[in-house]
C-alpha cells in the first residue's frame, strides 16, 4: 500500500491526500455499519473484503501482477484494475486543479445531507449495536451484587 509519490514540490498536498482512500474509505467499505444503519452478515463481509482489496489495489502505485497462485479476490477484478488506476489518477489530478471550498459552504452541504437521511435511521439496528456494547462490557459497568 505505497502512497503515490509527489512529482513536484507544488504537489506535496497530493502526497498527504493519497493515503486517504487506504485509511478512511477502505475502513468504510469494510465496515459500513460505522456510517450507515445496517447490519453486516458474514457473507456480505466477505464480499466487502473483495471490494476493499480491489480499491486498495487501484490506489497503489505498485504493479498489479496476478498469476496462477493469486488469491481469488485478486483474480476477480484483475482486468479492471488498470482502468481503476486511471480513475484514481484522474481523481487526484482533479483535486489538484480544483478551487478551494469555503468552510460555510461545506458546513451547509453537510447539514443538508445529514437532514435528508434523518428519517431513514433504523432503530432496531441502533438498539442491537447498543445491546452488543452493553453485553460486552456488562461486568465492568455493573457493580457486584454484594455492593448494592
Amino acid at each position: 500500500m505505497t502512497p503515490r509519490p509527489s512529482t513536484s514540490g507544488r504537489q506535496t498536498g497530493e502526497t498527504c491526500w493519497t493515503p486517504l482512500p487506504l485509511r478512511f474509505w477502505v475502513n468504510i467499505l469494510k465496515n459500513p455499519q460505522f456510517v450507515l444503519d445496517v447490519q453486516v452478515t458474514d457473507s456480505i463481509d466477505a464480499v466487502l473484503s473483495v471490494i476493499a482489496q480491489t480499491f486498495i489495489d487501484s490506489c497503489t502505485t505498485s504493479e498489479h501482477k496476478v498469476g496462477r497462485d493469486s488469491p481469488v479476490n485478486k483474480l476477480l477484478y484483475a482486468r479492471e484494475i488498470p482502468r481503476y488506476k486511471q480513475l484514481v489518477e484522474r481523481y487526484y489530478s482533479d483535486i489538484h486543479s480544483a478551487a478551494s471550498g469555503c468552510y460555510q459552504e461545506m458546513n451547509s452541504t453537510l447539514t443538508e445531507l445529514s437532514g435528508s437521511f434523518a428519517s431513514e435511521m433504523n432503530g432496531l439496528v441502533a438498539l442491537h449495536e447498543l445491546y452488543k456494547y452493553i453485553n460486552k462490557y456488562y461486568d465492568q459497568v455493573t457493580p457486584p451484587p454484594h455492593v448494592l
